[in-house]
C-alpha cells in the first residue's frame, strides 16, 4: 500500500491541480515498473494498492522497486513529493485479501510515523515494525 506523503499540504500550498499531477504521475510510474502479472490500483484519494505476485518480500522492501520521488522541476522552493509504503506478504501476514490490506494498512501507518519517505513491513505476528531506506 502506498500513500503520497504530506498530500494535504500539496493541495493546500500549490493547488489542486499539482496533488492531481502527483496522483496521475504515480499512477503512470507504477504502471511502467510493473511486471506483466503487477497490479496497481488508486483505493482512495493518494493511496494506492500494489499487488506484486510472487516477488519476494524484498523487492517490495526495497526503494529501489518503488517509485519514491514525484515531483517536476518547477521552482527550487519546492520539494520533491515523497512516497510511504506498508508491505504485506501471503500468508505471512495474512491468507485473505481483507487481511492483507488490514496488514498493509497497519504498516503503511507505522511508516507514516515513524519518519515517512521509507518502506514498511510489519514483522511477523507483531505490530513491530521494520523500515527500509
Amino acid at each position: 500500500m502506498l500513500n503520497i506523503d504530506r498530500f494535504k499540504q500539496v493541495n493546500d500550498r500549490y493547488g489542486h491541480e499539482e496533488g492531481d499531477w502527483m496522483i496521475e504521475t504515480l499512477g503512470r510510474l507504477l504502471r511502467e515498473q510493473a511486471r506483466p502479472a503487477d497490479l496497481a490500483y488508486r483505493c482512495s484519494g493518494e493511496e494506492f494498492v500494489v499487488i506484486l505476485p510472487r516477488a519476494p518480500i524484498c523487492r517490495a522492501n526495497s526503494r529501489g522497486g518503488l517509485p519514491v520521488r514525484v515531483s517536476r522541476p518547477l521552482s527550487a522552493a519546492r520539494p520533491p513529493g515523497t512516497l510511504s509504503a506498508g508491505v504485506a506478504n501471503f500468508p505471512t501476514h495474512g491468507t485473505t485479501p481483507d487481511n492483507l490490506l488490514r496488514a498493509a494498512d497497519e504498516a503503511l501507518y507505522a511508516a507514516k510515523l515513524a519518519r515517512q519517505n521509507c518502506v514498511c513491513v510489519l514483522s511477523q505476528g507483531d505490530a513491530r515494525a521494520t523500515i527500509g531506506e
